[in-house]
């Protein structure tokens, strides 16, 4: 799956402010951590919600979409300071809205190149 794809599908997954989360990839309905991609899974960090798209990261195309819709989202960070989408998404001041901006502006870029 396209970088670009993996990022749409994950701005839908986390567009309702209950999907998404800080400090761990996913958590099931009662809060334990689970892996991005297990059935289980509710919500989901930034990392996360793209993981639960990627398909098998030991395919070599399929991690390269992957690291890809990352750097798109590191890229897209308001300020580099952040370095990086991970830390960005768990900062306590990174708002659910912030989180959307950040994958609307990675996709466009993606888009527009």
């Amino acid at each position: 799956m396209k970088a670009v794809t993996l990022l749409k599908k994950a701005l839908t997954l986390l567009s309702k402010k209950e999907r998404w989360k800080k400090g761990s990839m996913a958590d099931d309905a009662k809060g334990n951590p689970v892996p991005a991609n297990a059935r289980s899974a509710r919500c989901f960090c930034a990392v996360g919600a793209v993981t639960r798209y990627a398909g098998d990261l030991r395919d070599s195309l399929a991690f390269m979409e992957f690291d890809a819709a990352l750097a798109a989202l590191d890229d897209a960070l308001p300020n580099k300071r952040w370095g990086d989408i991970v830390t960005y998404n768990d900062s306590k001041r990174t708002t659910h809205e912030q989180i959307l901006s950040v994958f609307r502006r990675a996709i466009k870029k993606l888009e527009a190149a």
